[in-house]
């Protein structure tokens, strides 16, 4: 059901992750590190590579996800991993002509993830 509200945009999906981390236990006396993204460039010959690393939340995926879209970047593909607490994604981006993003773009974007995650 939810599934459906939100593809047909009547589910309130900022909300809905607000509620479900608000659920989310929290063990006390440990801060997570500072998200962590990474570019490397010359990974890829079709696409940007994106590295981002954090700990695993309610939301991670969608708020990156928002923040992509925010910079209108094109996803070629995304390889997300949950590695215990840690999640791990990795994500080959173009711009929406489909050529790479020249340097200081990946590194704007890669600020933009953080600034979205932090």
């Amino acid at each position: 059901a939810d599934l459906v509200r939100a593809l047909d945009g009547s589910l309130d999906i900022p909300a809905r992750l607000a509620e479900r981390e608000a659920a989310y236990p929290r063990r006390r006396g440990l801060t997570a590190p500072p998200p962590r993204v990474t570019v490397a460039a010359a990974d890829s010959r079709l696409a940007t590579v994106i590295e981002v690393r954090a700990q695993d939340a309610p939301g991670l995926l969608h708020r990156i996800g928002r923040a992509l879209e925010g910079a209108a970047v094109r996803v070629r593909s995304a390889h997300v991993s949950t590695l215990g607490a840690n999640a791990v994604d990795t994500l080959y981006v173009t711009r929406p002509d489909g050529s790479l993003l020249p340097p200081e773009e990946a590194v704007d974007l890669a600020r933009t993830l953080e600034t979205a995650l932090g």
